[in-house]
């Protein structure tokens, strides 16, 4: 988002969730919205409630992050991949992490992570030996798996023209369910879904990313 000062007619205030579109088209531009005192507004929320103004005008319904009862926080070094959290009201925390290059040490790589956060179950195996080639979430779900974590495959679309199937892999710790739930996509993105209230606290949290991140191996 680019700060500056907020266009001539900028309301001075955040919208509800969404910015509905007018009924009927018009080139007017909207009305300004009612002012709330309590909720300090920067000069570029001026300036994107004036656009989402103009663009509810012309039909399009537009939504923004800071009108809705969730946070967000972007980790901005993390190695060789962008990582980002939301956390909402009700103590529902995702973080996802997307590698920027996937490459020969990625599965390895993501795995570790994902041990780190849930933690190694109980009862583990030998890994197994890595085949001679495979995607990303079959290496990784076969090392995931020796861990002694639930692994399951998602079909999440299947498109009858090309025949090709979507998935992810979702990954539990049937000895920790505390710790939540983990998705990993093709391309290697990791979302890490858990509770606060009641679940584990910002401190737990915070160590398993750190440990995550330093103890895993480097990218690859």
């Amino acid at each position: 988002m680019n700060h500056g000062a907020a266009p001539a007619g900028a309301p001075n205030t955040k919208p509800g969730p969404d910015r509905k579109a007018s009924p009927a088209m018009s080139n007017h531009h909207p009305p300004a919205l009612t002012h709330t005192a309590e909720l300090p507004v920067q000069p570029a929320d001026d300036a994107l409630l004036a656009l989402a103004d103009r663009l509810a005008a012309a039909g399009l319904e537009t939504r923004s992050p800071a009108w809705e009862d969730r946070g967000y926080l972007k980790l901005i070094n993390t190695p060789g991949a962008l990582s980002e959290f939301t956390i909402t009201t009700s103590g529902h925390l995702t973080w996802e992490y997307r590698p920027h290059k996937p490459g020969p040490g990625t599965p390895a790589r993501l795995a570790a992570i994902i041990v780190a956060l849930l933690g190694p179950a109980a009862c583990t195996r030998p890994p197994p030996e890595p085949p001679a080639d495979g995607t990303l979430l079959s290496l990784a779900g076969r090392a995931l798996a020796s861990h002694g974590l639930n692994v399951t495959l998602d079909i999440l679309d299947v498109s009858q023209a090309d025949y090709t199937a979507y998935t992810e892999l979702r990954i539990t710790n049937p000895a920790r369910p505390e710790n939540g739930t983990i998705s990993l996509a093709p391309d290697g993105t990791i979302w890490w879904e858990c509770r606060t209230q009641p679940g584990l606290s910002l401190d737990d949290i915070a160590a398993a990313i750190i440990f995550a991140l330093t103890a895993s191996p480097s990218p690859g």
